[in-house]
């Protein structure tokens, strides 16, 4: 917490899988296993970008169905060249879903969750976006592979 610099207890840490210069990440929007959109370049020295209705930075996501708050989530990357996902009290939940792995997490507000390529992300009901590492550019070509995540 601030007052001790320690963790919130809700952060859960994985191992780390990164090396040292840190790749770009890919948000790309997915409908029943179709590429729909994106992919969305989130660079790791941007400070972040929120995803939301009414999300207003310049690399703000704002490509997601009516149930997604104005303001639901914010993606980030740390010091350490980690990624992270955090819903911001959003109404209608943030849900990780992990590569390989059966399940889905729903995050509670204020508590970041580490997010790897491969998973996927659900703001609200039906806004779906897989994360894909190794993104350059803008954008990429529909169609396009990136580091191992099928579109």
């Amino acid at each position: 917490d601030a007052d001790t610099g320690a963790e919130p207890s809700c952060v859960r840490r994985r191992p780390l899988g990164f090396s040292a210069e840190t790749l770009a990440l890919g948000l790309i929007r997915m409908e029943g296993g179709v590429m729909v959109g994106g992919p969305y370049r989130v660079s790791p020295n941007c400070g972040g970008v929120t995803v939301g209705m009414l999300a207003l930075g310049e690399n703000d996501i704002v490509d997601v169905e009516s149930d997604v708050s104005d303001r639901h989530a914010r993606i980030w990357c740390d010091g350490e060249g980690a990624w992270w996902v955090e819903d911001l009290c959003s109404f209608a939940g943030t849900i990780v879903m992990r590569a390989g792995e059966e399940g889905e997490l729903r995050l509670e507000a204020g508590c970041p969750e580490r997010i790897e390529s491969g998973d996927t992300l659900r703001f609200g009901t039906s806004t779906t976006y897989v994360v894909a590492k190794g993104v350059q550019g803008e954008r990429a070509p529909r169609g396009t592979l990136l580091d191992g995540a099928g579109v």
